[in-house]
């Protein structure tokens, strides 16, 4: 017996249960689904040899519309040719239903970081052919050179996109990419690991900030690489940081900010506040540090490799990313008064960000310790300060 269901008991059908989305026959006669998915959105869809065709949207056609366009594609038999999209195309329809696009800084933040792993290896070089004629041959040309840490994160993304095209009848047999994640460790070398050592030796910590100091490099990046070394924080957040966020003595950082999600300020050092001061002459409002040029992925922040390019083209190869974090955790562990230790490590981790605690703790830290925090922050500053000038 034929399963025809009326405009209202469509109406009716959500998603339901795990996974990230629920096909509902709607109407048997004509291989007319509703696929409804976890956030929210709702598509009319033909079901094919091959898989979906999407018909449109619920709320963009009518039961009627998307049945006559069931039946028509049916008939004519369009609905098992395979429909010919840019990778590019399908893969940001993906994201959108990965991902949905929304006003808040954390969703930004989460689509930025997926575009990036996709761009280099998926979207530049394949991003304009039709999804439907990329095989074993492009993949592997598309990610010559990457090692098997990073193809664990690229792979997946196409592996997801395939089967979302897939399911819209842009492509067909699949197959080939889980061969790839098959033959994986195979295919692609496995980078031997490598455990950076920090910058401990004052010495050398010296020579670093003599040779940032007195290069002809632009002020705002030789302002970023100070702001970053004193206040200790993830680079992502020095780059990133809006005039907005900064407050008088203090600076916030929100949730989405760092790992451990907590919604903190930390107090400004005296230099701190010089090193903003300088930066007004070229930037007050928007990105404190702000690039010379617009970029789609970063907008108007300096890039994550600007800074460290920056860097090893000053012959500074031996600080890494997390650098500036890991100086000031081992030299303010070391620091004594006699022989007590001046700071506590709670106080460090602190002020680095660490904060443990429930998820109450997280939403409503803010400054427990404002005055041990501007104690610690003041004496690295000073610290630094009295290895060489800063400016």
């Amino acid at each position: 017996m034929a399963k025809i269901l009326t405009a209202t008991q469509v109406k009716k059908l959500k998603f339901e249960g795990s996974g990230k989305l629920k096909a509902y026959s709607i109407d048997s006669t004509c291989a007319l689904y509703l696929v409804c998915f976890a956030n929210g959105s709702r598509y009319y869809k033909l079901r094919t040899k091959r898989g979906y065709t999407t018909l449109g949207g619920f709320d963009d056609i009518s039961l009627a519309e998307a049945r006559e366009k069931a039946m028509s594609l049916r008939k004519s038999g369009a609905g098992d040719e395979l429909q010919k999209q840019k990778l590019k195309d399908v893969f940001y329809a993906w994201l959108d239903i990965k991902i949905p696009p929304e006003d808040s800084e954390k969703t930004r933040q989460s689509r930025r970081k997926m575009v990036n792993r996709a761009n280099k290896h998926l979207l530049q070089p394949l991003g304009n052919m039709p999804i439907d004629e990329i095989g074993t041959k492009e993949v592997i040309a598309s990610t010559k050179g990457v090692n098997f840490a990073s193809a664990k994160k690229i792979i997946p993304i196409l592996r997801d996109v395939l089967k979302f095209a897939r399911a819209q009848n842009a492509a067909g047999d699949i197959s080939f990419i889980y061969e790839i994640i098959d033959d994986m460790s195979e295919i692609y070398p496995k980078k031997k690991v490598e455990h950076r050592k920090a910058v401990t030796d004052p010495r050398r910590l010296k020579e670093i900030i003599e040779a940032v100091r007195d290069a002809l490099i632009e002020p705002t990046i030789k302002n970023l690489f100070f702001f970053n070394l004193i206040m200790a924080q993830r680079p992502h957040q020095i780059r990133e940081l809006s005039w907005d966020r900064v407050d008088g003595d203090f600076v916030y950082f929100k949730e989405a900010d760092n790992k451990t999600g907590v919604n903190a300020r930390l107090p400004l050092p005296r230099q701190a506040k010089q090193i903003l001061e300088r930066q007004k002459e070229v930037s007050t409002e928007g990105v404190i540090f702000k690039s010379s040029t617009y970029s789609k992925l970063s907008g108007w922040a300096i890039s994550d490799g600007t800074l460290l390019k920056t860097l090893k083209r000053l012959g500074i190869a031996d600080l890494h990313a997390h650098g500036f974090r890991s100086m000031f955790a081992t030299f303010a562990i070391r620091a004594t008064d006699g022989e007590r230790a001046m700071f506590e490590k709670r106080i460090i981790d602190e002020v680095l960000l660490h904060t443990p605690g429930n998820e109450v703790d997280k939403a409503y830290f803010r400054d427990f310790n404002s005055r041990e925090h501007l104690r610690v922050l003041q004496w690295w500053a000073d610290y630094l300060e009295g290895l060489a000038p800063l400016f």
